[in-house]
């Protein structure tokens, strides 16, 4: 079956977003556990604070954030590959490559946000 880019963005626009917010709260998360249960689970005080207010104080924050990053784009990739573009994209090379260059273009960049710059 043939679609044209309107008729393809109208069958996929909506799953491609609600798969990507979901994938967004996966990764994110990892980010709100490690903030909230840090202490409990032998997370420094100065790492935790990191993850939550400064990324860039702490390398290993910034590493953990990256990792959450990563985990969200795995997802968005999936579920574009597996359930969005399934029987919209027959061919199993082009769909790998739309799946992964909406997953890249996607991802959760702002995960990287210091959220110090919004509260003080």
């Amino acid at each position: 079956m043939q679609y044209t880019l309107k008729s393809f963005y109208k069958k996929s626009i909506v799953k491609v977003w609600l798969y990507g917010f979901l994938a967004d709260i996966i990764g994110a998360s990892i980010l709100f556990f490690l903030g909230i249960l840090g202490d409990s689970v032998g997370i420094p005080y100065e790492l935790s604070s990191a993850i939550n207010y400064d990324p860039f104080s702490n390398p290993i924050a910034v590493l953990i954030i990256t990792v959450s990053i990563l985990v969200s784009l795995i997802f968005i990739f999936l579920f574009n590959y597996k359930f969005t573009f399934r029987r919209i994209i027959v061919e199993s090379h082009l769909r790998f490559k739309v799946a992964l260059i909406i997953a890249i273009a996607t991802m959760p960049w702002t995960f990287l946000l210091p959220t110090k710059w919004f509260y003080y």
